[in-house]
């Protein structure tokens, strides 16, 4: 599997270790360009710096999800969503992905793995684009 190391992530999650240890995944495989956030409000403050991708949380309220989801599209289409929530609900993860949000990872599940093939993914989709 091949990711393009050079993806700008932004990750949030207000739990530090948790983004403590998806930081160091994501460095693990290879990335280099990973910023953090403990609040979806310095995320969003953050977004003209164009990440690639967005790895965000999504725990107990699935309407203040979507709407920072609707957020950041409205800010550029072009950034890819990903939630990461500790909750493994059908009507969460189809309410996600219906409203544009790349993938919906359920905490704890091979999360690690989908990670890094939602990061192949992505690098594939881009290639594709690119070669256009």
């Amino acid at each position: 599997m091949v990711i393009n190391k050079s993806l700008k992530i932004f990750l949030t999650d207000e739990d530090n270790f948790c983004l403590a240890m998806y930081q160091q995944c994501l460095e693990n495989m290879g990335c280099k360009d990973i910023t953090v956030f403990n609040t979806d409000k310095d995320c969003f403050a953050n977004l003209p710096k164009m990440p690639d991708i967005v790895f965000a949380e999504c725990n107990t309220d699935i309407n203040a999800a979507i709407a920072l989801l609707n957020r950041i599209k409205e800010f550029s289409a072009d950034i890819y969503v990903v939630f990461l929530s500790g909750i493994e609900d059908c009507t969460y993860r189809n309410a996600a992905i219906q409203n544009g949000a790349y993938d919906y990872i359920v905490k704890g599940k091979n999360d690690v793995d989908t990670m890094q093939q939602v990061l192949c993914g992505i690098t594939k989709i881009q290639s594709t684009l690119s070669h256009k």
